[in-house]
């Protein structure tokens, strides 16, 4: 009888094909459930709102952004986040080259318009100067959607008053309630529809945990 024995890279690369497939298998999966059937059926423009976001959640993102296909895209900063770049400077280089790679992937999307709000931990002037049609505004603006005034900012605390909806990001802190209706890209992805109606998608498990922060309980 004669035995075959597979070579260690070979069985590492199968393993690693198989890790690759099965991660395929659940980023469609959590795409498939998670986008609600009134954002797909709908053929009115949407927005959607993301914040903090880490490189781990990059693969999930685009893949429901090109499900959804918005209309506007708004990020309210920190766009890697897991490199909490304002507190390790020394990372610099490699901030600089995913969000190279993160900006020229959200400016081949087929989304219109796309607003970025630098984050304590982004480089303002590198965003500007890498984008090429991202609009980046800062902390305390207002920008239109339909009916709607939308006030930006990162920090809660630096929303602009009298907006309708308020998007912002860093931190579980609620913002002045001046502010408009609260939409914190922290706790999920929002969509938002000309009629005024909203829409969450939570972020994938293990977000959170990419972002330096304790999960949150999940409701059952």
């Amino acid at each position: 009888m004669s035995y075959f024995a597979l070579e260690p890279s070979s069985l590492g690369q199968q393993l690693a094909g198989y890790m690759s497939q099965l991660k395929q298998q659940l980023m469609d999966s959590f795409v498939a459930s998670a986008i609600p059937p009134e954002v797909l059926s709908s053929s009115d423009p949407c927005l959607v709102h993301i914040s903090d976001t880490p490189s781990v959640f990059y693969p999930t993102l685009f893949r429901l952004l090109e499900k959804i296909k918005p209309h506007v895209l708004i990020h309210t900063g920190d766009m890697v986040d897991q490199l909490k770049l304002q507190n390790h400077a020394y990372l610099y280089n490699l901030y600089q080259k995913q969000l190279q790679q993160f900006i020229g992937r959200l400016e081949n999307l087929p989304v219109d318009i796309i607003y970025l709000v630098p984050g304590n931990h982004d480089d303002p002037n590198l965003i500007s100067r890498i984008c090429r049609r991202c609009r980046v505004v800062p902390e305390d603006s207002l920008v239109q959607f339909g009916a709607f005034k939308l006030g930006l900012a990162h920090e809660p605390q630096n929303l602009p008053p009298k907006a309708d909806f308020a998007l912002y990001g860093h931190s579980l802190d609620e913002p002045p309630t001046t502010a408009g209706q609260p939409l914190s890209g922290l706790k999920n992805i929002n969509i938002l529809l000309p009629d005024g109606r909203i829409y969450f998608i939570p972020y994938p498990r293990g977000t959170d945990v990419a972002r330096g922060i304790k999960p949150r309980p999940r409701k059952l």
